[in-house]
C-alpha cells in the first residue's frame, strides 16, 4: 500500500483517511490477486462462504429445486 498511494498530499487527517479507505475498497472489491486464482479477496472469501452447504455438498451438487418441491 505504502508504494501505491501518496499520502504526502493528503493536508489533513481526514483527507488521509479518505485515501486509505479509497485504496483498502479497490484492493478488496477490484484488484485481482494472482495468488487467489485471480479473483478479488471480496469474490474469493464469498465463493468460500457459499461452497458449502448445511448437508456439506457443495452449490453444484445441491439437487435441482424442482427436485425439491413436492406438489
Amino acid at each position: 500500500m505504502k508504494d501505491e498511494i501518496d499520502l504526502i498530499d493528503c493536508k489533513t487527517l481526514k483527507e488521509a483517511k479518505q485515501e486509505i479507505d479509497g485504496y483498502i475498497d479497490y484492493y478488496n472489491n477490484y484488484r485481482y490477486q494472482w495468488n487467489l486464482n485471480r479473483m478479488t479477496p471480496k469474490y474469493y472469501g464469498d465463493m468460500l462462504r457459499n461452497k458449502n452447504k448445511k448437508d456439506g455438498r457443495s452449490k453444484s451438487e445441491q439437487p435441482p429445486l424442482n427436485l425439491l418441491i413436492k406438489y
